[in-house]
């Protein structure tokens, strides 16, 4: 079946379709199947919490529809979109504050274009699956003709490290962007708890060069005590 919006890709319905979006898309969302027969599992009968996407990419590179692009997939949980970022500040939501602040109050799966691809995010895309999400990500930006950001599931959910940080997906966000570029980026937030670790580091330090004086000095006495009870005084010593 051809694409219902034109687009170069092969059609396969989704299971789950929640309908024509109420409000434009802004975004792409890229997420990691932690599974490999992604198109037959979201066209299937058997799919677990009511998941889709608007695209999903096999195995072999394939990139296939599985919605239309103004369609509302289930790719992120609506009533739990994270306003923090990583400690590292890799993921979180620096990278989408580009989005309406709906994406807060249930309007995140309405605002996105949802791409689910197969494998781990463990071991991330491969070299095939890289570049057919980059030419995917270029093919939507030349339709919308506007600015389009990108970024990963954990942009929008802490509690998922899905899409990973892999170098296939540092390659991909490299190639296209993370966030959207007519968007500066806030920069990572500082850690409160750097200048901690770093005098418990200072500390555990010293407690290790304490306990390589205490071991020697424990040596010291120990031999010092075999010598002392091998000793045998003479007789006209004091004891």
């Amino acid at each position: 079946m051809p694409s219902p919006d034109g687009l170069d890709y092969r059609y396969v319905q989704a299971t789950h379709d929640f309908g024509k979006s109420s409000v434009p898309k802004q975004g792409i969302v890229l997420h990691m199947a932690e599974g490999s027969r992604i198109v037959e599992y979201l066209a299937g009968s058997n799919v677990l919490r009511n998941v889709s996407a608007n695209f999903a990419i096999t195995t072999d590179g394939e990139v296939v529809q599985m919605l239309p692009l103004n369609h509302t997939s289930g790719s992120l949980n609506p009533r739990d979109v994270r306003t923090s970022n990583d400690p590292d500040g890799f993921w979180g939501r620096r990278f989408t504050r580009f989005y309406d602040p709906d994406i807060l109050t249930g309007k995140a799966n309405a605002r996105t274009i949802s791409i689910e691809c197969a494998g781990f995010a463990a071991k991330g895309p491969s070299a095939v699956q890289q570049r057919a999400i980059i030419g995917l990500v270029e093919d939507l930006r030349k339709h919308y003709r506007r600015p389009i950001g990108f970024g990963g599931h954990r942009d929008f959910a802490d509690y998922k490290q899905c899409p990973g940080k892999s170098p296939g997906i540092k390659a991909i966000l490299a190639a296209v962007g993370h966030g959207r570029e007519d968007v500066v980026v806030d920069p990572p937030e500082p850690d409160p708890c750097q200048e901690c670790q770093e005098e418990l580091q200072r500390v555990k330090a010293k407690l290790d060069q304490a306990e390589d004086v205490i071991a020697t000095e424990v040596r010291r006495i120990r031999r010092s005590a075999r010598n002392l009870g091998a000793y045998k005084p003479l007789p006209n010593e004091e004891v």
